[in-house]
């Protein structure tokens, strides 16, 4: 499990471009982090998708519960296959189609000021996933 932690840090500093050195997303943050959700989401990765979770989110979800709530979401929803451009929002939280592979469903994604995630959700017609939420 630390060894997964550290390599999904490692992981994060790769993949988000985390603006300025005061703190502050750019335009292509939210982007980047959609698609980092998708890849470990895929991949069953909830050590890796956990780290994401801002540090508040984390202490208040361990990474138990986390990953049984995450296995179910990819039991009921499957694998997602593609994503959309986030369709409306602002720097920190976006609208974005998450098409899975039998259905679309929404997925609505919001961030903080360093990148780290505060709440994801995908609703579909019929089913809804909550993965962070304030």
């Amino acid at each position: 499990m630390q060894k997964s932690y550290r390599l999904a840090c490692a992981a994060l500093l790769l993949v988000l471009p985390l603006g300025d050195a005061a703190g502050g997303v750019d335009r292509g943050t939210l982007g980047d982090v959609s698609q980092a959700v998708v890849t470990l989401y895929n991949r069953d990765d909830a050590a890796a998708l956990h780290a994401m979770l801002a540090p508040d989110r984390r202490r208040h979800w361990p990474i138990e519960p986390f990953a049984r709530r995450l296995t179910d979401c990819r039991r009921r929803l499957g694998t997602i296959e593609r994503i959309s451009l986030p369709v409306m929002g602002t720097r920190t939280f976006g609208f974005i189609a998450a098409h899975f592979e039998a259905t679309v469903s929404d997925m609505f994604l919001e961030i903080d000021q360093d990148g780290f995630i505060e709440v994801l959700t995908f609703k579909g017609q019929d089913d809804v996933c909550v993965l962070s939420q304030p």
